[in-house]
């Protein structure tokens, strides 16, 4: 009786669980490393917000959310920095609705999404690129841009590469096991060819040399070089060159590149995926024939 006493006490617990003590016990369960770091901080910024975090997790409303929102656009963040905000509100909200703590979900607003960036490197914009870091003061540069046009991997992902993750396989191939990864899922990825030699030259710890202001101010010479007052040229553009790539030259499927690039879904892929000016042509020659 004593247990089932406890038992019905600890369920009326949950049941009356207010908003901030059911992030700080069940983000772990929703995020993992940085991730949840970095969302545990914005979900106690929105608690602070008049009072929320106080308030039980049923009676956390859209209009909450909206004036949330606001706030934050009139602390002058961008819409893609506060979609970000509702959508880590989103993940906890929608957790307590499959731990049957509240009954439905609210109706959250998103900015309207502008199309997703079209921007990819050519050949010719890639050679560039690699000769003008392999002669900067920062070269270790010109291997982050190799591993990145070769791996499709991400600026965190090459930043996080340490040897306890690496396993070789013979003298020129390697497998790096990435465990803290955007959308948290683990993923395997091979190096072969230039990219195991690029990482071999920054012996295995790409972020040995590394700092945000010697990365930033590296990347922002070589667009003024390469493409000066483009502002799609950018590190993550070769993660969609990498994409565009492996479907256009290498007639890899989709479904492979999502997995290489470790996306859930095939229409995130799609967003990567830039169709070439020769896969054009020769689509024009086939249907000319």
């Amino acid at each position: 009786l004593h247990m089932t006493a406890k038992s019905h006490r600890s369920n009326r617990e949950k049941e009356h669980m207010n908003f901030i003590d059911f992030v700080n016990t069940e983000g772990p369960n929703i995020w993992r490393d940085k991730h949840l770091e970095e969302s545990r901080a914005k979900m106690h910024r929105f608690g602070e917000f008049q009072g929320i975090g106080f308030k039980d997790l049923k009676d956390v409303t859209a209009m909450d959310i909206h004036q949330f929102g606001l706030h934050l656009r009139s602390s002058g963040l961008t819409e893609n920095t506060v979609d970000h905000y509702k959508a880590a509100i989103s993940a906890i909200l929608s957790h307590a609705l499959d731990l049957e703590l509240v009954d439905k979900m609210p109706n959250i607003k998103f900015a309207q999404k502008k199309p997703g960036r079209v921007r990819f490197l050519s050949e010719a914009e890639q050679e560039k690129l690699l000769a003008f870091f392999s002669g900067h003061k920062h070269w270790w540069m010109e291997h982050w841009c190799q591993i990145a046009l070769s791996t499709g991997m991400r600026h965190d992902e090459i930043h996080g590469i340490n040897p306890s993750m690496i396993e070789m396989r013979g003298r020129d191939m390697c497998v790096v096991r990435l465990t803290e990864t955007k959308n948290g899922d683990d993923r395997t990825v091979f190096l072969a060819g230039k990219a195991f030699k690029a990482l071999a030259a920054l012996e295995f710890t790409p972020g040995a040399l590394y700092t945000k202001n010697k990365f930033y101010d590296s990347w922002s010479d070589a667009r003024s070089k390469i493409a000066p007052g483009d502002k799609e040229f950018v590190f993550h553009t070769l993660r969609h060159t990498a994409a565009t790539t492996m479907v256009n030259d290498h007639k890899l499927p989709t479904v492979t590149v999502a997995m290489q690039l470790g996306h859930r879904t095939l229409q995130t892929t799609q967003k990567y995926v830039h169709q070439k000016e020769d896969a054009a042509m020769e689509i024009a020659k086939l249907m000319g024939a």
